[in-house]
């Protein structure tokens, strides 16, 4: 993993990451953050789907949950 140097510098990367889809959530009172409609078009996720979640510095990653067979595939270092 790059670690970059400024907050500046990992906003930029994260826009280029995620093609300009960057926007500004709140968070709840019970921890919950909605995602926006067009992340969850882009990623085609539907209510009910897993994710998982990293920290990354000062940074939360949610990732949508690979299926079984993908992760079978990770394991075995093929994807």
């Amino acid at each position: 993993m790059v670690q970059l140097g400024s907050e500046n510098e990992r906003s930029r990367e994260f826009m280029d990451m995620t093609a300009g889809i960057a926007q500004t959530v709140t968070l709840g009172s019970k921890g919950e953050v909605v995602l926006p409609t067009k992340v969850r078009g882009e990623l085609g996720l539907k209510p009910g789907d897993e994710l998982e979640l990293r920290l990354e510095g000062d940074c939360v990653v949610l990732r949508k949950k690979a299926g079984r067979f993908a992760a079978y595939l990770e394991r075995l270092g093929r994807r």
